[in-house]
This record gives C-alpha cells, structure tokens and sequence, in this order.
C-alpha cells in the first residue's frame, strides 16, 4: 500500500527546518537538469485555483511528478519521519534495553532508507541494503532461481521509496552449499567455501538519495551471545525491524540467533546493539536460525574494489547516473581536478574553466555548478558548494561571498589603520578578504565557492576583491574554489595546464578549457556508462555505439563543434538504452 504524508508532521518541517526540505526536494530529483525547490513549489502554488498554501502544493506536487514516497524516503534518511502509517521497529521492552535509544532512533531513520525488496518476476523473495549509490547486497541464494541470473531481466529491487529497479550481478558472490537447499547439515570445512552472499546493480543510483550502509573494514567480534536486530521485509511486509540475540561464532561460516523470520527475510542485514553490520540472515536449519557473517566476505579485495568503484567514482558521465539526463562529454580533466581535490592533493587548491572561443562555447559552462554538487554529494557527502554570480551592478563581492557561504557581513570591517579612508584599495580589500578566508576556513565541512563570471566587464573595485580573495584562498586549508569564464582576466596564480603531482609545491588552480570536442571524448562517456550500466557489453560494441552517435554530425579532422554535444548526448542515450534493457 503506497505511503501518504501527514500534513501535521509536515508543516512542523516546513515550518522549523525549511533548509532540510530543500534539500530532499533536491535529492528526490537526484542532481537533475531542473532546479527545483521548496520557494519555487509554493509560487506555483500561489498561481493555482484556488491558490494553495506551501504545504498542500508541495503535496501536490510531489503527487503528480510520482514522487511522495521517495520524497518520505529521502526525509526518513535525513531524519525526520512524515509518513501517515510509518511502521516502528519491533522492539521487545526488556531486549530494547540493549540499545542506546538516542542512536536507536537515528539508526532507525537510516536503515528504513537503505533497506529493499528482492524479487524475482513479481514475486518477493527476500531482503536486502543498499551498500553504495547503485549496489544492493543480499543473500545469494534469494536470486539463484534468475537464469540466467548473470544478466537477468527477472531481478528487481523496490526500494523504501515503493518504486522498483532492475538489476544485475554486479561482480563479486558466492552461492550456498548444496546440501543447505535440502537442510542437511554440512561441516563447517564444506561451508567455507560458500558464503551465500551477492551484489546486485541497479540501472538507477539510488543510494544517491536514500543513503546506504557503511559497510566495516573490520569484522565485529564479542563474547557469548549479544542481542542483535535484524533490517528486513518478513513475509515482503513492512513490519519494522525485529530484535533477538546471535551467538558468536569466531570463524565459524554460519553463525546461530533467535530472531524471528518468515519467508522474505533472507537476506536482511542484522546488526549489533552497537549497530554494528554483523552478517545477512540465510535461513533455517531445522529450529535453528543463521546468519552468514560478514568477515567472509566484507574484507575480500574484488569486493571491496566493487563497492569502492561506486562510491568513490572519478567520472560523472551524467548529471544524475542515469541516461534521463543530461549526459557529460570531453569534462575528464574537471573530473580529474576535482578527484584529486577531494583526495588531498596540496598542489591544488581549485580548478578555473576556460572557453577555448569565449563567443560560442557556452556548451560546457552550462551544467558545471551542478556537476560540482552531484560530485561532492558523492565523494565529499559533508562538503558544502556554494555560487556565487560575480556582481556588474556594484554589489560588493567579499560581502555577497561571506553571506552567501553562510557569514555575517558584518564581521568583514577594515582593521584600524587599513581602512579605505587610510590605505589603498588593494591593502583594504587584501584585509577584508584575509577576513573573510580566515573566518570560512575555520569551519569542520568543506566549503567550495563557485564564482561564475558575468558576460560583461565588472568594475575596478570588484577585480580587486576577487584578486585578494583568490590570494587568499590559495593559502587556506578547507575551502576549495571553482572559477568560471573570466578568460579576459588575469589572476595573480599559479596555473596548471595538466594534472600536478601531489607536492608540487606552491598550490595553483588547474585549467580545464571547454569547447569542441573528439571522438576519444564520446568513447571515455560511453565506457563510463557501460562499466556502470552493462559491463557485459564488449570493447567492439562500444566502439561501434561511439561511431553510431558521430556518423552524420559535422566535423573538420574529428573535431566537433560544442554545438553538437546536444545531439551526440541524444543519441547516445537513444543507443545506449536498449541495450542496457537487455544486459
């Protein structure tokens, strides 16, 4: 039955954590081309007949675009619960005790995000959780039946936003010992080998907006017997989660507890009263309940590898990840830059996007503040982007920075004797932005400031603020920039044309000139889509894919206009979708 939203729980959001609806109504669209947030709903809103209030538009909204459950999905991540008939877990009074409520309840919120169905065809089969933005990890043995399961249609996840999603083997898995179909009883040494676990790939990344479980890079190991909870879908129902004990078990493959199942919880995620990934519940052996542990699995390298790939990705070949939207071409070296941003390279502290023709190339700026966010969303979840427009109007830039990124402008006055009245224009400015950085930089999250230049001249004045800030910002520990346009002008920086080695030594912006494109460009987007997509699909089918979206589009010696990344976006996505159908 579809979730419904309580207008009550709603409107104490709406009223008090306006910030935070913004942000799900910005995770529900998953980074897409149309802006959307909580400011422009209620316009529309106003505009209707009779108008609406915030509330009942932005219920109406999320109704017609489909999205209410994601949208209580994304929230419940984030947690806050808004749902009508949202299910508690299933805690025993005396067992509960066992758990800290305060993380409890946030644990709670996450895990009813990540958790998923498993089915094949229309029918639940079992449990699973999300682990990274596209990868569900669930029992082996719940899609064993999907033949051939290496590339199934069959298998499909819904996830906590009601909506379901194909999927694939992603790589890594390991099936069930034969006699365990049957429940005979096999020895330990025979169970080794067979950890029953697997990966599933979504076509969609998901985990983008309803989170995913961290997994441990150590296995968790007590005592005796400790009481665990176990996430799940009993009988494919939502019931809450349910709370038993488990019995260590060393090195043992299976691992014996008590919490109650039915069929639909294989699968699911059991963990500690700590909260601790524990293992994924296999089934029954007679009255006996068992898990499979996580230590047989979670620290295997082509596993780790798998999950690292996806979520820690260095190329975005799309605005969302999937081919709905606006797919991405030539932009490695931004992907790059900001790769090693995020990774800590001192040799950088920003990347400046130039057009190569300044009167055309407008191709590659059009999406680069969102490319920025949905990377960091990914790689830097903590990170904060913010955009800055320079001004042309006279606004002050040092002022409208600090405000935007959170300051009060306020703070940014001239220290005594370097006053505009005492002092020259570049002294004072130089001071206000010392300020400015010193006051941002202090801060735990990441900031990144995005200043996009006008298509005009800006005054004198404002040149002088954004040299001193830039200054400024070379020098400062936790605040990236991001620099747009502004071919025209020349900065007092150090300038990489390619990627610097790690210690350099003096940081600098690493340039990154859009314009036309070739075809190693196109190649690099489609290999992207197909190791994340379709990695069935040959080396000879991408190739010929990439001569598919160039034949008929003008060029001179393979090199293609910016004009035509439109085109060549379109029919690489009209290419590419069939056969991510039938992979």
């Amino acid at each position: 039955m579809p979730k419904t939203i309580s207008r009550l729980k709603l409107e104490l959001i709406v009223a008090n954590e306006r910030n935070l609806v913004d942000k799900a109504i910005e995770l529900i669209h998953q980074g897409g081309e149309t802006p959307m947030s909580l400011d422009l709903i209620e316009l529309a809103g106003m505009g209707d007949t009779p108008p609406l209030d915030v509330i009942d538009a932005l219920i109406e909204y999320l109704s017609r675009n489909s999205m209410t459950e994601r949208f209580i999905a994304v929230l419940q991540r984030l947690g806050r619960e808004i749902s009508d008939d949202a299910a508690p877990p299933a805690l025993d009074p005396i067992a509960a005790a066992s758990f800290d409520p305060d993380r409890m309840q946030s644990f709670c919120h996450s895990a009813s995000a990540y958790r998923c169905r498993i089915l094949i065809g229309d029918e639940i089969r079992g449990s699973g959780v999300l682990v990274s933005h596209r990868l569900v990890l669930t029992a082996w043995h719940v899609v064993n039946e999907a033949q051939p399961w290496t590339a199934s249609p069959q298998i499909a996840v819904i996830a906590s936003d009601g909506k379901r999603y194909r999927a694939r083997l992603a790589g890594p898995y390991s099936d069930c010992h034969p006699t365990e179909w049957t429940g005979a009883i096999a020895d330990d040494a025979d169970l080794a080998a067979h950890s029953d676990f697997v990966l599933l790939r979504l076509i969609e990344p998901i985990g983008y907006s309803l989170g995913h479980l961290a997994l441990p890079t150590e296995s968790y190991v007590w005592a005796g017997n400790t009481s665990c909870m176990l996430v799940h879908y009993p009988d494919g129902q939502n019931r809450g989660f349910t709370l038993g004990e488990v019995t260590y078990g060393g090195n043992k493959p299976r691992y014996e507890h008590t919490v109650p199942t039915a069929a639909g919880s294989s699968g699911g995620a059991a963990f500690s009263n700590g909260f601790q990934f524990i293992g994924l519940h296999q089934g029954r052996l007679g009255n006996q309940r068992r898990l499979v542990p996580a230590s047989r699995y979670v620290n295997d390298n082509e596993f780790r590898a798998c999950i690292g790939s996806d979520t820690k990705p260095t190329y975005l070949w799309s605005l969302n990840g999937s081919l709905d939207a606006h797919l991405i071409i030539g932009r490695q070296l931004f992907f790059s830059g900001l790769t090693a941003l995020v990774e800590g390279n001192q040799s950088l502290f920003g990347i400046w996007i130039k057009r190569l023709d300044p009167q055309k190339d407008e191709a590659g700026l059009a999406f680069a503040y969102r490319m920025l966010e949905n990377f960091l969303m990914l790689r830097s979840p903590s990170a904060r982007a913010v955009r800055i427009d320079i001004p042309t109007d006279g606004e002050d830039l040092l002022e409208l920075t600090f405000r935007l990124a959170g300051g009060d402008p306020s703070m940014l006055q001239a220290r005594p004797g370097v006053r505009l009245d005492e002092t020259t224009m570049s002294a004072y400015e130089r001071d206000r932005a010392d300020a400015l950085v010193s006051n941002l930089d202090q801060r735990d999250a990441p900031l990144w400031l995005f200043l996009e230049g006008p298509n005009q001249e800006f005054s004198r004045r404002t040149q002088y603020q954004l040299e001193q800030l830039i200054a400024r910002l070379e020098r400062a520990r936790n605040i990236k920039v991001v620099l747009s346009r502004l071919e025209s002008y020349n900065l007092p920086v150090m300038t990489h044309q390619s990627l610097p080695d790690v210690d350099a030594g003096r940081a600098g912006l690493l340039l990154d000139y859009v314009g036309d494109f070739g075809r190693e460009d196109v190649r690099i987007t489609v290999t992207a889509i197909r190791d994340d997509l379709a990695p069935d699909l040959n080396d000879g089918v991408v190739e010929l894919i990439v001569d598919q979206s160039l034949a008929g589009v003008p060029h001179e010696f393979g090199v293609y206009s910016s004009a035509k990344l439109g085109i060549v976006s379109t029919k690489l996505a009209d290419l590419i979708s069939p056969r991510v159908g039938a992979a």
